[in-house]
């Protein structure tokens, strides 16, 4: 989880993410791309093979741990393939999820659930596996606001990113690495990568 000012997202922004299922078994993986994340919580899309569900919840974590379905819809999932997830977060609490074929132009599923708990927050990700691999996320963009949108690059569920800060007319790439705990555990630190046991859900 990030949850510093530079890669806040709130109501009111449109934004997407890549994930890649792994090879392997796909009933043993689950995909979190969390948005307005801090430790008391987050909102996340979630692609599910482990059930053939693609999911918006609302997720708290560590110690009163809980994922909550807030709108669920019937989808199968390729492994070893990339898909395109869109966010629009209206302002009053709409959230409307979009799952793209690689193309990223081929609409696969829609769902939209209205929950005004969280307003704003970092990002977050969970890649749950319970087999052999597990999902990994490419390139978080913020389309909305324009002109320039921030757009964050993760190699993996680890960690390199080159985040573009737009200020007045300057542009400032600030690159780092870093070593990201998983969704629901530790803020992003410079210790090496965190990764938890969790249990299906």
């Amino acid at each position: 989880m990030r949850d510093d000012a530079t890669v806040h997202l709130s109501q009111g922004e449109s934004f997407f993410a890549w994930v890649r299922e792994p090879t392997g078994d796909g009933e043993s993986t689950r995909a979190y791309f969390g948005f307005g994340s801090s430790l008391a919580g987050t909102y996340a899309a979630v692609l599910a093979p482990t059930t053939n569900q693609f999911i918006i919840q609302k997720d708290i974590p560590l110690p009163n741990t809980s994922f909550t379905d807030l709108v669920v819809a019937r989808q199968t999932y390729v492994m070893d393939k990339l898909y395109k997830v869109a966010v629009d977060w209206g302002v009053g609490g709409l959230i409307t999820a979009r799952l793209y074929d690689s193309d990223g132009v081929t609409l696969l599923n829609a769902i939209s659930t209205s929950d005004d708990t969280i307003t704003s927050g970092g990002i977050a990700f969970r890649a749950a596996s319970f087999g052999d691999g597990a999902a990994s996320f490419d390139t978080v963009t913020l389309v909305t606001p324009a002109p320039e949108p921030a757009s964050l690059v993760l190699a993996g569920t680890a960690a390199i990113v080159g985040l573009g800060v737009a200020t007045g007319r300057r542009r400032h790439a600030v690159v780092r690495a870093l070593r990201c705990a998983f969704l629901l555990a530790l803020p992003c630190s410079a210790g090496p990568t965190t990764r938890g046991h969790a249990g299906r859900h």
